[in-house]
């Protein structure tokens, strides 16, 4: 018997699956996702160091506030006992005429300028700044080359 093919049995030629051009977009692909991928956390990590920079900075600022609020809160007590008083004045307030001056140092915050002029039955802050010495970087970090 003689093996014939019918025309079911007629045997298709396809072309064959060129995967080099699919394969090659795909690693391309996969790679810029890895390359944001590292870019992202590089990012956030120097965010996280600035934010904690900046929590430190106005936690330093919140206790010089508050050093300054006690040293107001003892020189309102001491103006309502005695309101011409000279002497025994809260810190190392000094009188100066009508006003009253404080420099309270803060520690790593600085040095918090306060001053106060009395009015009629009263006072009212007329100086409240916080002033930090400025101090340069020790280090720069710049590449210099390849070392030798």
């Amino acid at each position: 018997m003689k093996n014939e093919r019918g025309p079911a049995m007629e045997r298709t030629e396809r072309a064959p699956l060129r995967t080099g051009a699919l394969t090659l977009l795909l690693t391309v692909t996969a790679l810029c996702l890895a390359v944001l991928a590292v870019l992202a956390l590089v990012t956030a990590r120097a965010d996280l160091v600035l934010a904690r920079r900046g929590a430190a900075q106005l936690t330093r600022t919140a206790a010089a506030d508050n050093a300054g609020q006690q040293w107001l809160a003892a020189l309102d007590a001491a103006l309502l006992a005695d309101p011409a008083r000279e002497q025994g004045l809260p810190g190392d307030a000094r009188r100066e005429g009508s006003t009253i001056r404080a420099d309270l140092d803060c520690g790593e915050a600085g040095v918090l300028h306060a001053a106060v002029a009395l009015e009629d039955g009263g006072w009212r802050v007329t100086r409240w700044q916080l002033e930090r010495p400025w101090q340069p970087e020790e280090r720069l970090d710049v590449w210099e080359g390849p070392g030798e």
